[in-house]
């Protein structure tokens, strides 16, 4: 015999992501600090690069992002490597583009 489950009154809508967001920073301490993020997965720091996933793990290869593997399944990129990936490769105006100003 199948019997009712009790009723739990109407389905809530999903919140919305501003809502989430606003929700994790009242759950943070008490100064509303969010954490700061140590690492990240290859895909969102290829994102963050504006390069292929392809392009980020051959900058792995060689040497010039690191990589920082917990398990043999998982890779994570330190924010700090593609900071210091960045300001290496930071374009410097050439004398020719600053004299023509």
């Amino acid at each position: 015999m199948h019997m009712k489950s009790p009723a739990r009154g109407p389905k809530k809508a999903p919140l919305s992501a501003d809502e989430r967001a606003r929700r994790r920073a009242q759950s943070m301490n008490a100064a509303n600090q969010w954490p700061e993020v140590l690492t990240m997965r290859p895909a969102a720091a290829a994102q963050m690069l504006g390069i292929a996933l392809s392009t980020l793990f051959k900058l792995i290869r060689a040497g010039e992002i690191e990589a920082v593997r917990p398990s043999p399944n998982m890779t994570l990129i330190p924010v700090e490597s593609l900071r210091a990936f960045v300001a290496r490769h930071r374009a410097t105006p050439s004398p020719e583009l600053s004299a023509a100003e």
